[in-house]
């Protein structure tokens, strides 16, 4: 009895079906032929079995190449001359999916943390910056946020995952401010071949001193 289990696999872009044929150890290997068809027509050239690998296992393989997206519906047939075989036919689809074309599309979304700056000793004075990545990548962010024109911090650096948002923190200093006044604040982000256009995000603060 010969029994078929055919798969299909991707190696090195060409796509490949592979066919395994067991419980072949009461049949001689040159009586089994495996052959491919796509409808009608057949596909490749029949293969013979020559070896069996152990257990009665052997395995034939049928390179389709490169194949555009789409579906594709084959046949595999094992047919052998030997009497006390049962021959087998099983039906394969192969179906190719468009490549992904990678997009990366990082975007500050808010400031966020605070209401306005408050000069008191010992008030919070933290700056959320967020970002979102609308791509299908993950991407990998700078963040860097100005106080009235003047770098607040270190850049951070921030992965931002396909779909999700990140953020990081700043604290903003608060020497040479005034109660009474407004402060700038901007955040600027940069990411690799980004494709999104909001990458610098602005927002004004009144200055407090809620002491």
């Amino acid at each position: 009895r010969s029994t078929l289990f055919p798969y299909t696999t991707l190696f090195r872009s060409s796509y490949q079906i592979i066919a395994k044929v067991q419980n072949l150890s009461d049949i001689a290997a040159e009586n089994v032929l495996v052959a491919l068809y796509q409808g009608m027509e057949q596909v490749g050239t029949t293969q013979t079995i020559n070896e069996i690998e152990a257990l009665g296992e052997a395995q034939v393989n049928f390179n389709l190449g490169q194949l555009a997206a789409g579906n594709y519906y084959y046949t595999v047939q094992i047919v052998s001359t030997d009497a006390n075989a049962t021959n087998n036919i099983q039906d394969v689809t192969v179906t190719v999916a468009e490549p992904m074309v990678e997009t990366v599309e990082v975007a500050l979304t808010a400031i966020q943390g605070i209401s306005n700056i408050d000069l008191a000793e010992g008030a919070n004075n933290t700056i959320s910056v967020w970002a979102e990545n609308t791509g299908n990548v993950d991407a990998e962010a700078v963040i860097t946020v100005t106080l009235n024109g003047n770098a607040v911090g270190e850049a951070q650096t921030i992965t931002v995952k396909a779909g999700k948002n990140g953020s990081a923190s700043f604290t903003l200093p608060t020497d040479g401010l005034v109660a009474g006044e407004k402060a700038t604040v901007v955040a600027t982000i940069t990411v690799a071949d980004n494709t999104a256009e909001a990458t610098t995000l602005t927002r004004e603060y009144d200055i407090v001193n809620s002491r």
